[in-house]
């Protein structure tokens, strides 16, 4: 009988130690994923936060006349617009670069002597 008492009490002690250890085991996992969403929130909110002001950018008059001027080639009343010709054009009107070509130097006076001398 009381072999029996003592092999229920471990019974009960090796279940309870079961159940604390799964307990402990879900508490780190559940840690570990608030810690995961927390730093995804961060991420979010950064994103966020880059959004508002890329949006604020895009909203400003600036930026709506940049893009008019850039994209669509308009100007204002008192611009200066000057109109380029053609890169063809351009090219047949630049000045032209006069390539050299290689001269041939005079040999040293060394070399002559030597090639008088030793019939090189």
């Amino acid at each position: 009988m009381k072999i029996l008492k003592t092999l229920v009490f471990l019974g009960l002690v090796a279940i309870v130690s079961l159940s604390v250890y799964r307990s402990i085991s879900n508490l780190a996992s559940s840690r570990d994923r608030v810690r995961l969403a927390e730093k995804h929130l961060e991420e979010s909110r950064q994103k966020q936060e880059e959004l508002k002001e890329e949006l604020s950018r895009v909203t400003s008059d600036f930026y709506k006349e940049k893009q008019a001027r850039d994209k669509l080639g308009l100007a204002r009343d008192s611009d200066v617009v000057i109109v380029l010709p053609g890169e063809d054009l351009l090219r047949r009107l630049s000045p032209r670069i006069a390539i050299q070509e290689d001269i041939k130097l005079p040999e040293p006076n060394w070399k002559k002597w030597i090639g008088l001398f030793f019939d090189i």
